[in-house]
């Protein structure tokens, strides 16, 4: 991010949010907020008075707690936000029920901008050394190509059915493999089902009304084979399992 050359230029700071020390970070809980929500500033500086990144979230109940902490340590942000600032817990651990993961979420990617700043890396990087990844390699493109649960109208259990091109030389023809099995699926599809089994999902997935997911993966392995890839792209499932966990403790398929 380019540094900031005179006030006008800089983030505008609502006058009772205190700027932070250099190179440092404020969470600045406001709990005057209309609807009683709360609301959480994210600000960073760099050595010379100029504001590098920021962000601000409501998080849906109110908060006394105030923090600032270094942009540049990552799990400790994160750990105070989801174990102090939010504190709720299940039978399987930190489950961030009081501010929701979401909002959680866009302040440690806010914070994470705001540490690649004061440290004056590229984003990647600083991800990358968090991760203690040296290995710095484009990621595979995640196709969700066929939509269930939540996120579509049929009876599919099953959230989200990926293709992942594993096989590729590079990016730009990872991009290609799942574009042309996107294409051929979507032609599976409607000879199968007809033409209003194409229609997509709240994420742009095929949601034909099928109900096995079973059926589901069956045609990504049909599509998969049509584009003629069969080595070179294999298949992803997020399957959102709390999606049709009962109250029972038991799974609905």
């Amino acid at each position: 991010m380019e540094e900031t050359q005179s006030t006008d230029q800089m983030m505008q700071v609502p006058s009772k949010w205190s700027p932070p020390p250099a190179n440092m970070i404020k969470f600045n809980v406001d709990a005057s907020t209309k609807d009683n929500d709360s609301a959480v500033g994210i600000i960073a500086r760099n050595d010379r008075g100029g504001f590098m990144a920021g962000h601000s979230v409501y998080f849906q109940e109110r908060s006394p707690l105030c923090a600032e902490a270094d942009p540049t340590q990552q799990t400790e942000t994160d750990n105070f936000m989801v174990r102090e600032l939010d504190g709720t817990t299940n039978e399987w651990g930190w489950c961030k029920q009081k501010l929701g993961a979401n909002a959680i979420l866009a302040v440690s990617l806010a914070v994470c901008k705001a540490g690649a700043s004061v440290l004056d890396i590229p984003l990647y990087k600083h991800i990358a050394n968090l991760a203690g990844n040296k290995n710095l390699v484009l990621p595979v493109p995640a196709f969700n190509v066929i939509n269930g649960g939540s996120h579509a109208r049929n009876k599919l259990a099953m959230q989200e059915f990926m293709i992942l091109p594993v096989g590729a030389k590079s990016f730009k023809e990872a991009m290609k493999m799942g574009v042309e099995v996107y294409h051929n699926l979507k032609s599976v599809i409607k000879k199968k089902y007809g033409q209003d089994a194409t229609n997509v999902g709240d994420e742009g997935g095929f949601a034909p009304n099928i109900q096995e997911n079973k059926e589901g993966l069956e045609l990504l392995k049909t599509a998969i084979a049509k584009a003629g890839y069969p080595k070179e792209v294999v298949i992803g499932m997020d399957v959102a399992a709390s999606e049709f966990y009962g109250s029972d403790k038991t799974y609905d398929l």
